[in-house]
Parts: structure tokens; C-alpha cells; sequence
């Protein structure tokens, strides 16, 4: 029985593999075995360039939104948010709830 892990495909063994198959052998016979060791593969620079891009995006938004605290600001007036946000922004009620006869 072939023993092969993903990582270790290799000439030899597909040589085998087709060897069968031009004996004769069925290649839905063919012993098709799943790898038991998984192997973790890293690249470094693709993951330095990942880190690297996550932190560019964390600062440029907390720059981003510390430009838009000193424009506009980021919270409604304490007023504006007890008369209630619609009014204050839209000009309108979101919900009437007065009944009206």
C-alpha cells in the first residue's frame, strides 16, 4: 500500500500510479490514501506584507477618525440627542406615536 502525504508527491510515486493504470488496473481501483500529517507553511514576506498592511489600515483609520472628531465630531450634542436624532438632523418625527382623533 502506498504511503504519500500531500507535501511528498514525488515522481516515483506517480510512476507507480500510472504503471498500474497501463497494466490494466482501474483507475477507480487505484488506493487513494488521505494525508495523516498536515504541514503548516508560512511565507514570510507575504506575512510581514499582511502585517504590515493591517497595521497601515488601524492607523490610517484612527487618523482618519480623529480628523472627523475635530471637524464634525463623532457624537450629537447631548441636547440633540434627548430631543431625539431625527428631529435634530431631519427636521422630522421617526415615529408619532400620539394617537390623533
Amino acid at each position: 500500500m502506498l504511503k504519500v502525504s500531500h507535501m511528498d508527491i514525488n515522481k516515483s510515486y506517480l510512476d507507480e500510479l500510472s504503471d498500474k493504470i497501463l497494466k490494466g488496473m482501474k483507475p477507480a481501483d487505484l488506493p487513494i490514501e488521505q494525508p495523516s500529517v498536515f504541514d503548516l507553511a508560512i511565507n514570510v514576506t507575504t506575512a510581514k506584507a499582511i502585517g504590515i498592511t493591517i497595521l497601515l489600515a488601524v492607523v490610517m483609520t484612527a487618523i482618519i477618525g480623529f480628523i472627523v472628531k475635530l471637524i464634525i465630531g463623532l457624537r450629537p450634542t447631548p441636547e440633540a440627542e434627548s430631543e431625539g436624532l431625527d428631529i435634530s438632523d431631519h427636521g422630522e418625527e421617526g415615529y408619532i406615536l400620539e394617537v390623533k382623533s
